[in-house]
């Protein structure tokens, strides 16, 4: 009968020390998902800032075009296809110094070069 005894208290303790781990490691993982879910938040309020960035920065080159045209009809710049060129060609010399390849003929990135 001790035997017996002995035995159901060893399976409680290894058993409550299983349940112990479990919840530890429950309780860890809840504390990730709560972190990620901080994260979340704020990438998504940041990507909100920055769509309102672009909006605002859409809107003033849309003023800034327009004068453009009163004062001078013949600039290279009213056309789009050269702001896009000009736009792409900043854009590679930015990434290159981030060390990416961007394609100035696609628009996209093509590697990561560093």
């Amino acid at each position: 009968m001790a035997d017996l005894l002995g035995g159901v208290m060893l399976n409680r303790f290894w058993g409550n020390q299983a349940a112990a781990q479990a919840d530890a490691d429950a309780s860890g993982w809840r504390n990730k998902a709560a972190k990620l879910e901080t994260l979340l938040q704020r990438s998504e309020e940041n990507l909100l800032f920055r769509r309102a960035e672009f909006d605002a920065n859409d809107y003033v080159l849309k003023m800034a075009l327009e004068a453009l045209q009163a004062a001078n009809p013949n600039s290279p710049l009213l056309d789009k296809g050269n702001r896009d060129l000009l736009r792409r060609r900043h854009m590679a010399s930015a990434l290159a110094a981030k060390g990416y390849q961007f394609d100035v003929a696609t628009g996209k990135v093509n590697s990561k070069v560093r």
